[in-house]
């Protein structure tokens, strides 16, 4: 795997788990990688699911 890959999966980590700090079903967080704002959604009361995106353009986004 390429060094920016592992970056890019480490910052979607580190905002999965501020995600889920918030114990709420969506949000928003400030981006780990940017600094802007991250959208998120959770499935807290089915699987803990993380569906991420920020409103960055080509910055983070994912589906868990």
């Amino acid at each position: 795997m390429s060094e920016d890959k592992e970056k890019e999966i480490d910052y979607i980590i580190k905002a999965i788990s501020e995600c889920k700090k918030e114990e709420k079903a969506q949000g928003q967080i400030k981006c780990p990688k940017c600094g802007g704002i991250l959208n998120y959604t959770c499935a807290i009361d089915y699987n803990g699911h993380v569906h991420g995106k920020c409103e960055t353009e080509n910055c983070l986004q994912w589906m868990q």
